[in-house]
């Protein structure tokens, strides 16, 4: 009899530490069940890559023309103005040539400003010549009418003679010496008309003569005032050469990026010599796939910033929000700019040129839609089973 209680007792210990068990196992399937289903997890789209940038771009360092290396003063992190000569090439030959030029053009100033004295003078000369030929022809002229009065009147004393020697009213000498006068008279009278016609030619040949002679001198000064431009043109073309073979700064800034550069090296036109960061707020830029981000990344987001020479789990992560997602694609990758969120109990040293990886978040899900994510790219993943075709019926 007390055996039998004895086995009975020990069954009903058993069979309630099974209870407890199942009980457990019950309740800890249906705690995870609902963690699976209920629970939500943030999920982040992970970069490519990242880096801190300065909103405003940096400004590369490029010679325009080629040439050797005279003197460099490019210093990394250096701070530098708009406008400072950052490298100088070799331009001697070029001033060599500048100071032939100009000795040229302070010989040309003073040939020209002497030609166009002599070319005033020889003007107002022609003028007053002018003046003077006009002046004799109109002298010649009156003197030729005056001959010619002289003339009728000496003819008509002739012919009243005449008349009177006929007559027999006057004598031989008298009438010859009328003839004579008025073939006198006759013979200045020619004179005078061939010196007016003399003073006419001379007038024009001389005027001529003049005008060929400043006409030449016009030339010349023309010819001077052309050969003066060229010599200006090709001051200001040397000028703008050794101004070209000055590489200074395009803006204020540091210099971010630096490449040793040794004096005597020869430098091709557009070799990148280092960039110029104008001071600016600071961003996180980022480069994801399209998959990832596409759709998923929206402005006003939060995204954490874990640095590449900083591990997250020392230093922690900057956190950032998103200002900016790129729509076209660069090189098959989107871009996302991030505005950093100040931190000042941050111990990272936050600058341009960090690198490290931007962990955006897209949205909040369940376990179970994660599990069964993940499930559909294993799926996708897996290569499909091709069947061979059955040949025949049956």
């Amino acid at each position: 009899m007390s055996i039998a209680f004895q086995h009975t007792l020990r069954s009903l210990r058993a069979g309630g530490r099974h209870t407890a068990t199942v009980a457990f196992l019950v309740a800890a399937l249906v705690a995870w069940c609902a963690w699976l289903f209920l629970a939500r997890i943030t999920v982040y789209a992970v970069s490519v890559s990242a880096r801190i940038e300065v909103d405003q771009e940096s400004h590369p360092i490029e010679p325009s023309v080629s040439g050797r290396v005279v003197a460099s003063r490019l210093t990394l992190d250096r701070f530098v103005e708009e406008g400072e000569v950052l490298v100088e090439l070799d331009s001697e030959p070029q001033r060599l040539e500048l100071e032939q030029e100009r000795a040229r053009l302070a010989a040309i100033g003073p040939q020209l400003k002497g030609l166009r004295t002599e070319i005033g003078l020889l003007d107002r000369a022609q003028r007053d010549a002018s003046r003077a030929d006009i002046a004799r022809v109109e002298e010649e002229r009156a003197r030729g009418e005056e001959s010619q009065s002289a003339v009728r009147l000496a003819e008509d004393e002739l012919e009243r003679k005449r008349r009177l020697f006929e007559a027999g009213a006057l004598q031989e000498a008298e009438r010859r010496r009328a003839e004579a006068d008025a073939e006198q008279r006759r013979a200045a009278a020619s004179a005078l008309r061939l010196g007016l016609e003399r003073a006419s030619w001379e007038q024009r040949t001389g005027e001529s003569s003049r005008r060929a002679t400043l006409e030449r001198l016009q030339r010349e000064a023309a010819a001077l005032e052309g050969e003066q431009h060229i010599v200006q043109s090709r001051i200001a073309s040397l000028e703008n050469e050794i101004v070209r073979r000055r590489i200074v700064s395009p803006v204020s800034g540091r210099l971010g990026e630096a490449r040793p550069v040794k004096l005597g090296e020869y430098l091709q036109e557009g070799d990148r010599l280092g960039a110029v960061v104008p001071p600016g707020t600071l961003r996180a830029v980022a480069e994801y796939e399209p998959a990832s981000a596409l759709g998923r990344i929206r402005p006003g987001a939060p995204a954490l910033l874990r640095l590449a020479g900083f591990p997250w789990t020392q230093y922690g992560a900057l956190r950032a929000t998103v200002r900016s997602v790129g729509q076209e694609l660069r090189e098959g990758r989107l871009r996302v700019e991030c505005d950093l969120v100040s931190d000042a109990a941050s111990p990272i040293p936050v600058q341009h040129g960090l690198p490290g990886t931007l962990e955006v978040a897209v949205e909040q899900a369940s376990p179970a839609a994660l599990l069964l994510r993940l499930a559909g790219r294993l799926v996708d993943r897996t290569p499909a089973v091709v069947r061979p075709a059955q040949v025949g019926g049956g």
